[in-house]
């Protein structure tokens, strides 16, 4: 696996930490520029004090790095629904079915101790979230052991007051958006909003997710309107032009509903969880956050 200069940076500058004797640690870098490398090279290198944990949210994501673990060497097993492969020398697991029995199927499934815990999404590991159970239940198994835990992340600092600082409160390695555009890693930024006639404030909110955000379906409820649908058509439209471009929706009948308007000015395709077989002028993917985009990693979509 060959790393970027950032990528093994963020690699010898974590490593320092760990020497140093930090134990909970986190790496702040954007979407779309390869954490999930720079997770797989870690777990590689911390396979030598013991087995590797990975935590994620979302099956999508655990599939993704299982085969981006495997690119750089690693043995890595799953735990999710459908998969119960608990003796590897690493395992990705959903923090959903790490269950104080399976944890401790887990914990019991090898002679070799957990010493590593990577975290994705780590911006969801608060204080009396099951990440802070998992994390403190491994590392009261031995007062001895030095339990190492890294959590990866490219918003850190969430909306509510929550802050996943409390649980991971040292800063291995930091790079923001700037940052990457500046180093010719992403392309500049340019936002460009659009006006149109929602009303937001009679959109409930929930915290379901962790944090504070829009219920999913009464803000779908709010867009599928063809007159906004419209609206968004023409402003997009005219901004894109030829260009390729990629528009995330609430919903698979949001998307369905913009991809259906924009066939009438170029070539648009729907893709409600899968990735496209060719490129084309737009593609409408589904909301992110329910799983339903593919996962690219460094190469191309992100999965992070």
């Amino acid at each position: 696996m060959i790393l970027r200069d950032y990528q093994q940076l963020a690699i010898d500058h974590t490593t320092r930490r760990i020497e140093d004797g930090q134990t909970r640690l986190y790496i702040h870098l954007p979407t779309g520029v390869g954490k999930g490398v720079i997770l797989a090279a870690i777990a590689a290198q911390e396979l030598e004090a013991g087995r590797v944990l990975v935590l994620v949210h979302l099956q999508e994501i655990a599939l993704q790095l299982v085969e981006t673990l495997q690119q750089a060497g690693v043995e890595a097993g799953l735990l999710m629904q459908g998969r119960r492969e608990l003796a590897a020398p690493a395992v990705v697991a959903t923090v959903q079915s790490l269950t104080p029995a399976n944890l401790q199927a887990l914990i019991e499934a090898s002679e070799d101790p957990i010493a590593t815990i990577l975290i994705d999404e780590a911006h969801h590991a608060v204080p009396g979230s099951a990440y802070e159970r998992i994390v403190t239940g491994i590392e009261a198994i031995d007062e001895e052991l030095q339990v190492v835990t890294i959590g990866f992340s490219a918003t850190p600092y969430r909306s509510d007051k929550r802050s996943m600082l409390s649980l991971l409160p040292t800063c291995a390695f930091a790079r923001d958006i700037p940052d990457m555009v500046r180093a010719d890693w992403l392309a500049p930024l340019t936002w460009k909003p659009l006006r149109v006639n929602v009303d937001l404030a009679r959109v409930a909110t929930t915290r379901r997710s962790g944090e504070m955000d829009y219920v999913e379906e009464e803000l779908a409820n709010e867009l599928l309107h063809n007159a906004i649908t419209e609206e968004i058509v023409q402003q997009v439209a005219s901004m894109i032009e030829k260009r390729p471009a990629l528009l995330f929706a609430i919903t698979v009948e949001h998307a369905a509903q913009l991809a259906e308007a924009f066939r009438h000015l170029v070539s648009v395709n729907c893709y409600p969880g899968h990735c496209p077989p060719d490129p084309l002028p737009i593609v409408v993917y589904t909301d992110v956050r329910q799983g339903n985009a593919p996962g690219r990693g460094q190469t191309g979509l992100p999965g992070d």
